[in-house]
């Protein structure tokens, strides 16, 4: 028994997320004739400050490092961005469809982008298509740019450049999987 609590607890510790390390990150693909953006992680708005509650539809402005995943209502955080987020030379277009939590940011502003009401951490997606676009004609430019605000740090991966970072808790889910495949597979040992 024991040993059963030690590999939980060892695999739990070798998985857990290191302080601070909130990830979102923005994906541009071409898929066919059409431009399609994923988004998907967690917004540590810890020191950020609140501006004003706001809505507009899903938008990008590469030039300007600017991205809103999807049409709705949604909460502006000011903060002051480290790197950056601009991923094109592009003026704004706007989403033909889009699904998901609103969320984003503007890297030349220094502001984020919450649902509204967002609880900081919880974690957020969303998927957004731009039809009949391509990179060149959305002034979009292959890449992988990031930047960090307090304890989140932002990635645009554009055409899959690189490796895009893992959820905080897939890591986590992995750990305790192979875990509970270690106490099963000691549990038939010891029955043998």
């Amino acid at each position: 028994m024991l040993s059963r609590t030690l590999c939980l607890i060892l695999g739990l510790c070798l998985a857990a997320p290191s302080a601070g390390a909130a990830t979102y990150t923005v994906t541009f693909a071409q898929v066919g004739s059409d431009v399609v953006v994923t988004a998907f992680g967690a917004i540590d708005t810890t020191g950020y400050s609140f501006l004003t509650n706001a809505a507009s539809g899903g938008a990008i402005q590469p030039s300007f490092g600017t991205f809103t995943s999807v049409t709705g209502s949604y909460d502006v955080f000011d903060t002051s961005f480290t790197g950056s987020l601009a991923f094109g030379t592009g003026p704004t277009a706007f989403v033909s469809s889009s699904s998901g939590d609103v969320s984003g940011f503007s890297w030349s502003l220094d502001r984020v982008i919450t649902p509204t009401s967002y609880v900081s951490g919880t974690f957020l997606s969303s998927s957004s298509t731009y039809a009949g676009a391509t990179f060149a004609s959305l002034g979009i430019t292959p890449g992988t740019y990031s930047a960090s605000a307090g304890e989140t740090d932002f990635f645009v991966n554009v055409d899959g450049a690189a490796p895009v970072p893992l959820p905080a808790a897939l890591p986590l889910l992995l750990a305790g999987l192979g875990s509970m495949g270690l106490m099963a597979s000691r549990r038939r040992t010891s029955h043998a």
